[in-house]
């Protein structure tokens, strides 16, 4: 069932449905008015629309590099498993090797003492 919260961004009031909760909502509320403050501070001359808007730019930058990211780690975990995989197969392939080697031992052994 959602929530009907409401939250103040930069003076203004806003009701939003969610189905988080309202503590994850409220560090939201605040992260977004403190950088939108940030912003606003560092360029006084900017209206609240060209703030909301250098804002969006932000975290689009920060979200494109964030799945820039993700993909690398991807990546990376997928050579590792794949790696894991070979070695897994090296270590199958050197037991029946050392397995056979063993039973071509006891075999010898074995011949050594019918003599």
């Amino acid at each position: 069932m959602a929530n009907r919260i409401k939250i103040t961004v930069m003076g203004n009031s806003y009701y939003i449905s969610t189905d988080g909760n309202e503590a994850r909502v409220r560090e939201i509320e605040a992260k977004l008015n403190s950088q939108l403050e940030e912003i606003i501070d560092g360029r006084p001359n900017l209206s609240t629309m060209d703030a909301f808007v250098v804002l969006a730019l932000n975290l689009m930058d920060d979200l494109s590099s964030g799945e820039e990211s993700t993909d690398r780690m991807r990546e990376q975990l997928t050579q590792y498993l794949e790696d894991a995989a070979r070695a897994r197969m090296e270590l199958e392939e050197a037991r029946r090797e050392n397995d056979r080697l063993r039973r071509e031992l006891e075999q010898l052994r074995a011949a050594g003492n019918t003599h």
